[in-house]
C-alpha cells in the first residue's frame, strides 16, 4: 500500500469526484480511478459507490478517510525523520555526562558514534550526577550517561549497560602506603552514597567497622582522600584524578559495576535509536575483544 495512493484517496474524499481530485493532484482521472480500485482490492472493501451521478463514499470509505486525516500528517513527518536518519542529516543528540565520570571508557563510545554518523550533531553537557535525571525528565537532554548503581524509574526510563568491571576499594595512599590487599581494610570505615540503589560494601568479604553516608561523590572523595574512610566504587574520574587516592580491585565482588545509557521511553528523537544501536555495537565489540 503506497502512501501516494492513500493521499489520492483523501483528495477524492475532499473533492467529491475523481475529476476534481485529478485536477488538484495534477494527474489524470483515469490514474485516480485505477489507484482507488487498486486500494479497494488490497483492503477488500468498496470505498465508493459509483453511478452516473458521480461517486458516493461508503461507510468504510468514511471510516478510512476520518482516520487518515489524523494519521497521514504524522506518517509524513515520520517518513521525513526516517529519511534524515538514513544519513543522520539534520539530527542532533544532547548527552549529559556526570562531571565525576571516568572519560577513559566513554570517549571511545562517543568517538565511534561520531564516526558512524558524522552528520549528526552531538552535544555533550557535563553536570552533577544528582542533576542528570531531572534534566533528562524535563527534556533538557536526550540521553544520560550514569553510574549503574544510580536508581531510575524503570517504568519511564529505558536503560542500556555500556561498561561493567569489578568495583575497586578507593583508599588514601597516605593512610595505607605500600602494598595492600582487600584484607588490609578490614578495620577501616567505609563511606557510601545515600542515593545509590546498591550497597557495594556488601561485596566485601567482611563487615565494615562503620558505614558513613554522604550525599555526593565530592563529599565521598574528601572522606577518602583525607584517610577518614574507604569507598567501594566503579571507575570514577573524580576519584582517579586525585593524587592522594589509590585503588585495590575487589576481585571477590558478586556484581560488576559500570556506566549505563538512559533515556526517557517517551522521547521520540530518532537520534536516540542511532545511539542505542551504537551502544549495542560498542558492547558487542568489547565482548568479542575480551574473548
Amino acid at each position: 500500500m503506497k502512501l501516494s495512493t492513500l493521499q489520492l484517496f483523501v483528495q477524492v474524499m475532499e473533492q467529491g469526484s475523481f475529476s476534481k481530485a485529478a485536477i488538484a493532484a495534477f494527474t489524470t482521472q483515469s490514474n485516480i480511478s485505477k489507484q482507488i480500485c487498486s486500494l479497494e482490492e488490497e483492503i477488500g472493501v468498496r470505498l465508493f459507490e459509483r453511478s452516473n451521478q458521480g461517486i458516493q463514499p461508503t461507510p468504510a470509505g468514511v471510516c478510512l478517510a476520518t482516520g487518515l486525516k489524523d494519521q497521514l500528517p504524522r506518517l509524513g513527518r515520520l517518513l521525513d525523520q526516517t529519511r534524515k536518519a538514513a544519513a543522520a542529516d539534520g539530527l542532533s543528540l544532547k548527552i549529559s555526562i556526570s562531571d565525576s565520570m571516568s572519560i577513559n571508557h566513554i570517549a571511545p563510545l562517543l568517538t565511534d558514534f561520531r564516526e558512524s554518523y558524522p552528520s549528526a550533531e552531538l552535544k555533550l553537557i557535563a553536570m552533577p550526577q544528582e542533576s542528570i535525571l531531572r534534566n533528562l525528565a524535563n527534556g533538557t537532554v536526550d540521553v544520560a550517561l550514569i553510574y549503574s548503581v544510580w536508581p531510575t524509574d524503570a517504568a519511564s526510563v529505558t536503560r542500556k549497560a555500556i561498561t561493567r568491571t569489578n568495583p575497586c576499594i578507593y583508599y588514601s595512599s597516605r593512610e595505607w602506603p605500600g602494598t595492600v590487599n582487600v584484607d588490609t581494610f578490614r578495620n577501616a570505615a567505609f563511606v557510601r552514597l545515600e542515593a545509590s540503589s546498591v550497597d557495594a560494601t556488601l561485596d566485601l568479604p567482611y563487615l565494615p567497622r562503620q558505614i558513613i553516608f554522604v550525599d555526593s561523590l565530592r563529599s565521598l572523595q574528601f572522606y577518602v582522600a583525607a584517610g577518614m574512610a574507604c569507598a567501594v566504587l566503579g571507575k570514577s574520574q573524580l576519584m582517579m584524578d586525585s593524587a592522594d587516592i589509590s585503588t585495590c580491585e575487589l576481585l571477590c565482588a558478586r556484581n560488576k559495576v559500570g556506566t549505563d545509557a538512559v533515556w526517557m521511553s517517551a522521547n521520540k528523537n530518532p537520534s536516540i535509536y542511532l545511539f542505542k544501536k551504537n551502544v549495542e555495537k560498542f558492547v558487542m565489540e568489547g565482548s568479542n575483544r575480551r574473548r
